[in-house]
């Protein structure tokens, strides 16, 4: 299935003309894919890493709620819950045999940069352009 809807968005005052041809699924309601990100576009992206020990967590949690327990440090909660340093070196480290630079860490936060191709190639997606009917053209990139 193929679609041919014409549109026109703008962006920094020029006037775009737009041909929608994809299948592809809109992942923002009433978007309008319009192509690929260029590959050689450098983005900056983040991973977000999950607490671990989820369910102690969960039930320190309530402990603490109903006073059966005190609160810990901040110290002792990111050893606790927080993933090990040598997952987080591994994630860092499958990133950056794509090509990607670490920029830094902001808690469970792990931030990135790199091209839209090596991005691709490392997470396994592609990332596309995309139109919104408020006229504006959106990508995530510098």
């Amino acid at each position: 299935m193929s679609f041919q809807i014409p549109l026109v968005a703008s962006y920094s005052n020029t006037l775009y003309y737009l041909k929608y041809n994809s299948p592809l699924y809109s992942p923002i309601y009433q978007s309008y894919y319009v192509g690929p990100l260029n590959s050689s576009q450098i983005i900056y992206f983040a991973v977000i890493l999950n607490f671990t020990n989820f369910t102690n967590l969960m039930k320190f949690t309530n402990m603490v709620l109903n006073h059966k327990a005190k609160f810990l440090s901040p110290q002792q909660f990111r050893a606790y819950y927080y993933p090990s340093d040598s997952y987080i070196n591994s994630v860092i480290s499958y990133m950056e045999s794509y090509g990607i630079s670490f920029i830094g860490r902001y808690g469970l936060i792990l931030v990135f940069k790199g091209s839209v191709g090596e991005v691709e190639r490392a997470l396994h997606t592609y990332i596309n352009l995309y139109y919104y009917p408020t006229g504006d053209l959106f990508w995530f990139g510098e």
